[in-house]
């Protein structure tokens, strides 16, 4: 079993990346990263690679790929849905 404090760690990470993401790129960037993290194993590189969303898009494809050697299955996916949703176009 995982600790919590190693779960909300990589949460606390996720959590920044949105907060950066947000600040230093266009909504269409965020979008990028969010479909990537959607589509991380699979054909994510065409969506990032070689744009300005790469840097900070890496940064949460590194950081899943990570928790996945961690953490539980569900949590992972808890991760991703954080990453998601805060990547997620406003309403």
């Amino acid at each position: 079993m995982t600790a919590p404090s190693d779960f909300e760690s990589y949460r606390k990470e996720i959590e920044l990346d949105v907060r950066r993401v947000r600040e230093q790129l266009s909504p269409a960037e965020a979008e990028s990263i969010r479909l990537a993290v959607e589509q991380r194993h699979g054909d994510w590189h065409r969506l990032i690679v070689g744009t300005g969303a790469e840097r900070l898009g890496l940064r949460f494809l590194a950081a899943l790929a990570e928790a996945e050697l961690e953490l539980t299955a569900d949590q992972v996916r808890e991760l991703e849905q954080l990453a998601q949703d805060g990547l997620a176009p406003a309403s």
